[in-house]
């Protein structure tokens, strides 16, 4: 992750924006907090693209992301997941990320 302010992250709801590494780190204190608890990861359909100067990338991926908070079940299933990285003094840094839910599969999930 880049950690200064060009990093920019949206995630799968309406109050998730974040700008800079400072305010993103912040999270940090919620995926330590003991209440929380991550139960699945997986990544499928990852798809990274290099720039023809080769100091760009970007990826797409579906993305199951699951967790308990205080023992009731958070995150979701088949986030569309997206982001650019840049490379950084011959390191490669992740500048932004966007995830999203298709409607789609909710309705299909849960119900209109």
């Amino acid at each position: 992750m880049a950690h200064d302010e060009d990093l920019f992250v949206l995630w799968t709801d309406s109050q998730s924006a974040t700008s800079g590494w400072k305010e993103y780190s912040k999270l940090y204190d919620t995926w330590m907090d003991p209440r929380f608890k991550a139960t699945l990861t997986e990544v499928r359909d990852l798809r990274v693209h290099l720039s023809r100067s080769g100091d760009v990338a970007w990826y797409s991926a579906t993305l199951d992301d699951l967790g308990e908070w205080d023992g009731k079940p958070v995150g979701d299933r088949d986030i569309r997941w997206t982001g650019v990285l840049e490379k950084r003094r011959g390191k490669w840094a992740v500048v932004q990320m966007h995830g999203s839910v298709a409607k789609d599969k909710v309705v299909a999930r849960v119900g209109p």
